[in-house]
């Protein structure tokens, strides 16, 4: 695990990734963006938590698990784009995106918007836009 790293600005996971396991990314200082893999289907508690730098998440159309907390805390994210179309959309895990900066703005697939004002863990974001 990276947890607590301070040097990690940027990371590529590996194409064949499944999980990103609970904590593994948790309290890195200087990682500002991420790119969810399309094989990842579950991203485990707190496995961004506190990533205080974090500014860019991108999160693959194959993902069905985001645990507890695991981007909370998150405060310099400015955007997340969800590639996860309607049909496969699952809720979040409890405060999963808690603490984020209050800007941030979701981006999800077109017509998937109310899918995801509707959905829980998703419904937290005052900004929803839908992707061309």
């Amino acid at each position: 695990a990276f947890s607590g790293c301070s040097a990690l600005k940027k990371v590529v996971l590996p194409a064949n990734l499944k999980i990103i396991e609970e904590y593994t990314f948790s309290y890195c200082k200087a990682l500002n963006s991420i790119t969810i893999p399309d094989g990842v289907t579950k991203i485990g508690e707190c496995a961004f938590q506190l990533c205080r730098k974090l500014q860019k998440v991108t999160l693959s159309k194959n993902l069905k698990h985001i645990e507890a907390e695991a981007f909370g805390l998150c405060e310099e994210l400015k955007e997340v784009v969800s590639h996860i179309p309607t049909n496969e959309l699952q809720p979040t895990g409890k405060n999963c995106f808690k603490g984020i900066n209050s800007e941030c703005v979701l981006y999800v697939p077109k017509g998937a918007k109310s899918s995801y004002e509707s959905m829980y863990g998703w419904n937290c974001f005052s900004r929803i836009i839908e992707m061309e």
